[in-house]
């Protein structure tokens, strides 16, 4: 598409999975009578759409033909539900991002697209109590004020780490819903939804070209007046620079009285 290629760098997965591994390791307390932690739970993790994993959970579910069990409560899931181009996060369209991904020393890969979106996710988490609802909250709020930052490696061609922001957008929306006895905990789902942005960027077609290898200068001895016109030059010298040569140890071999003409790049 748009004669560029094939663009394989599976932004939307990697932003996806780093999203969900901020989630994938929510533990609880359970306690007895006496106040004491009878039992330590950790919370499971889906992703699926909010209509498909609610129904997923409400309804028996089975292997095989046989006994059918309910899927036990707490859970919670996420999904992606939207994206937007962040116009506050745009850079200039000439700014190159050199890659890692050739080892020819005589040209050079990078991508000029850099385009920031912000992914926006959202969170549910489905209990049968009030406690386990506040427990779960407790184990994520605290984290975000109103939100938190991670390094991920978003192209696998750049190898550099970028800073994901994950933003808790508005108030947490609650339901509460019986169905059956009311003595009955299992017959209530609380459920909460926690909606967040994150911070991320679509990359460009990789583009491959020529590097530098020499640079020819033609250096001359001039002298010049108070006012910096040149008055004479006297004889050439070519020096020849490889990428190899720092900037600061060209500057030193230079004097400040010498004119300097670049003659030709090979």
């Amino acid at each position: 598409m748009f004669g560029a290629g094939i663009i394989d760098n599976s932004t939307i997965k990697k932003y996806t999975e780093a999203f969900g591994s901020l989630f994938n390791d929510v533990r609880i307390n359970h306690h007895d009578a006496s106040g004491n932690v009878d039992s330590t739970l950790r919370v499971p993790l889906d992703f699926s759409s909010k209509s498909k994993w609610v129904r997923r959970i409400q309804e028996l579910s089975s292997i095989t033909d046989g006994p059918k069990v309910q899927i036990k409560l707490p859970r919670m899931g996420y999904e992606l539900t939207g994206l937007s181009h962040s116009n506050q996060r745009q850079l200039t369209q000439t700014q190159k991002y050199n890659t890692n991904s050739s080892s020819s020393t005589s040209a050079g890969q990078f991508t000029m697209k850099r385009t920031p979106y912000d992914f926006d996710f959202a969170l549910y988490i489905l209990t049968n109590t009030q406690e386990e609802m506040w427990a779960i909250l407790e184990q994520i709020l605290p984290y975000f004020d109103p939100d938190m930052t991670i390094a991920i490696n978003d192209n696998s061609d750049l190898q550099t780490s970028v800073n994901m922001v994950v933003n808790l957008e508005g108030k947490p929306s609650f339901t509460d819903n019986y169905e059956g006895p009311l003595k009955d905990s299992t017959s209530r789902e609380i459920m909460c939804t926690l909606n967040f942005s994150v911070t991320g960027c679509f990359y460009g077609p990789v583009i491959t070209g020529n590097l530098i290898e020499v640079v020819k200068i033609n250096l001359y001895d001039a002298d010049v007046d108070s006012r910096g016109d040149v008055l004479s030059i006297g004889d050439t010298e070519v020096v020849t620079i490889t990428p190899t040569v720092s900037q600061s140890s060209f500057d030193a071999a230079v004097p400040a009285d010498t004119l300097v003409v670049i003659n030709s790049v090979g």
